[in-house]
């Protein structure tokens, strides 16, 4: 039988309860932000309710209605069970925000926690910050520009060691603390730390706060962003009331696992089907798949007689006459991808650069895959059937002349977590580069690869330990159609990284 202090929902009747108590002790749920002294801002989603895509006229601070924050512009909208089976408040930027009417309470000393996320990096800004119209303060936490895993205090500057961490559209639970003695202010994600500020005091949040922005008197710096729960003290927390609050969050609204984001700067490109609002789509025809990492690599189909069918949630098909032109792809890269071949009597070409090559392609008339470099060349004994399989892919290149090859080999090629295959060839430095994506470009375009489920770009002969990330991450994924054939001594094999 469940005990009360592991349940999820409690009901009475047809409706949700908040709380249940015996007597006048609590006994669910076990913990809440305002058990600890000094919560001024508890914003909570999923207590809102509505209907998908209705507006949010009214977000009440749980932690004090007084000092609820208010809506600047057209109102947000709710999307429900979209973060662990609860709802969540969907802002877009330039449109809607929230900023706040009267002092929030919390200057110098602070706590604050989030988990949110941007559902499009199309428009780079902040998702927490204060509100630099209202004085001098410019704190920022997670998110700035196109940048996320940063935070910045008037006090202190950047906390360090400042990354260059590209936006994405992964949730994130990020916690930090400032203080007007002389301690550094700090940014966690998931309760680990990863950036310090200097030991001076920290400016603070000036009784200010925005969920969207810069600053309220001019619409800067703002982006589409979802907000799962906001809370803010008006004091730094000891550490072990912080891990308290960390655990709700974690607890409630799901625990974060590795994603490729994880790999910050060695993430090179990314794009995922499964992701919808990351596909530019009319219909079923996609015109644009967005790199969810956020590096100038890019997919795009403007002729919409070439587009490529998109099945939401699903994968991306390449038949026949489609692909995506690709550009400011990397000069030397691993990839690996979830895909099935379509059913096809003409080879079936992945990727193709801009002379001869095609990174990866599936022979005509058999089931061997390898690259075509002005000749087939397979990857051993590397076959691909109609079936949905995991491929992995190692491309260098050579600079010539005097022919200087960077990295260490000809193409290599391992599939579903096994042993590496060359192909003894190494593409011509004009070719590592690709320019059409899912098939030859033609015009028309032709040797249509299939369906696409998520492909990923990383620095070249990326180490083993990211490597099996990878395939761990992609088996867990898309296990509903990708079979398990990773190695039984794979460490990701049952369970994700």
């Amino acid at each position: 039988m469940t005990e009360i202090a592991e349940a999820q929902k409690i009901y009475f009747g047809a409706g949700v309860a908040d709380m249940v108590y015996s007597g006048a002790t609590r006994v669910w749920p076990s913990f809440l932000p305002t058990d600890y002294s000094g919560c001024k801002i508890w914003m909570d989603a999923s207590k809102l309710t509505g209907a998908n895509d209705s507006s949010v006229t009214l977000w009440p601070n749980l932690a004090d209605v007084s000092t609820s924050l208010v809506t600047d512009g057209s109102y947000p909208t709710l999307r429900t069970n979209a973060l662990n089976g609860k709802n969540v408040v969907r802002q877009t930027g330039g449109v809607s925000r929230y900023r706040h009417s009267a002092p929030t309470g919390v200057d110098k000393d602070y706590t604050l926690f989030i988990v949110a996320r941007k559902w499009s990096t199309a428009k780079p800004g902040r998702v927490f910050s204060s509100d630099y119209a209202a004085g001098t303060s410019n704190n920022l936490y997670g998110w700035w520009g196109s940048q996320c895993d940063c935070a910045h205090n008037s006090g202190a500057g950047w906390l360090l060691p400042a990354p260059t961490v590209g936006h994405d559209l992964d949730w994130r639970l990020y916690s930090g603390d400032g203080s007007s003695a002389q301690l550094p202010s700090r940014l966690f994600t998931n309760g680990v730390l990863i950036r310090t500020g200097s030991a001076m005091g920290d400016v603070g949040f000036a009784n200010t706060l925005l969920l969207g922005g810069w600053n309220t008197s001019d619409r800067l710096e703002e982006s589409d962003n979802e907000y799962a729960e906001v809370v803010m003290y008006n004091r730094r927390l000891a550490d072990a009331e912080r891990v308290v609050v960390e655990g709700y969050l974690r607890t409630k609204w799901g625990t974060p696992k590795w994603t490729p984001s994880e790999l910050g700067a060695n993430l090179l490109g990314w794009f995922d089907a499964k992701d919808q609002v990351a596909v530019a789509v009319s219909g079923q025809k996609a015109s644009q798949w967005h790199n969810k990492a956020g590096t100038a690599l890019t997919l795009i189909q403007t002729n919409a007689a070439y587009q490529p069918t998109y099945y939401g949630g699903q994968l991306m098909s390449f038949g026949e006459g489609v692909n995506f032109v690709a550009a400011n792809a990397p000069t030397e890269f691993d990839m690996i991808v979830v895909a099935e071949p379509g059913v096809n009597t003409n080879w079936r070409t992945l990727m193709r650069g801009g002379t001869t090559s095609h990174h990866v392609i599936i022979e005509t008339g058999t089931f061997r895959v390898g690259t075509y470099n002005a000749g087939f060349f397979p990857a051993g004994p590397l076959t691909w059937g109609y079936v949905t399989k995991m491929l992995y892919a190692r491309f260098a290149r050579i600079v010539g002349p005097p022919n200087i090859r960077l990295g260490t080999g000809p193409v290599e090629m391992s599939m579903s977590g096994g042993p590496f295959y060359s192909t003894g060839t190494t593409l011509d430095y004009l070719d590592v580069p690709f320019l059409s994506f899912g098939a030859y470009q033609g015009p028309p375009p032709s040797q249509g690869f299939g369906g696409i489920n998520e492909i990923i770009y990383v620095t070249y002969n990326t180490p083993d330990a990211s490597r099996l990330k990878l395939e761990g991450y992609l088996q867990q994924r898309w296990g509903a159609v990708l079979r398990n054939e990773l190695p039984d001594a794979h460490p990701y094999k049952l369970t994700p990284p």
